[in-house]
């Protein structure tokens, strides 16, 4: 639960207790609306788990683009290379596996606390550090056209140009 729908469900208690304490003549006010609109709004609230699925279902949906379009590019690797686009697929499976790891504490707030207060709603996991980021390096106009003809695409550069945009931007 976030904290927003731990707002929304103090909100709705407070208010719910109020018209219970003040008679029935306060149903009339406009409490009775705030406490359906409330009710309506947690009802909206996507769970965690919805949330997680849509984030489980776009990194897989990367990791498989990310394979085609290195499976697209595949060649002779370079000689003394130690890191190319030849192990582009080997690394998107690194990564989904990395995201999939176990967080080694928690935090509370105010402190670490161990594994058995996984289920507090209230802590928030730590994760071991990733590994530090290699710099940005754009595709290459043959890059391009090699990914635009193993999707059945025209090059479109301002396409590329907008996607590579977003993506230093989520990445920064």
């Amino acid at each position: 639960m976030n904290k927003t729908q731990e707002a929304l469900k103090l909100a709705l208690e407070a208010l719910e207790d109020y018209v219970e304490e003040y008679g029935p003549h306060e149903k009339d006010s406009g409490a009775a609306y705030a406490i359906t609109t409330i009710r309506e709004a947690l009802a909206e609230q996507p769970t965690q788990q919805q949330e997680l699925d849509e984030l489980t279902a776009q990194r897989d949906k990367l990791a498989d683009i990310l394979t085609r379009t290195a499976n697209a590019l595949k060649g002779q690797p370079a000689e003394l290379s130690a890191h190319s686009w030849h192990d582009l697929p080997k690394v998107a499976q690194q990564l989904k596996a990395a995201q999939q790891q176990e967080p080694f504490c928690y935090h509370d707030g105010r402190n670490i606390v161990g594994k058995e207060f996984a289920d507090h709603s209230d802590v928030f996991p730590l994760y071991t550090s990733p590994p530090p980021r290699k710099p940005w390096l754009g595709l290459t106009a043959k890059q391009r056209k090699t990914i635009a003809e193993a999707n059945n695409m025209l090059v479109d550069d301002d396409l590329f140009d907008d996607i590579e945009a977003k993506l230093k931007e989520k990445n920064a």
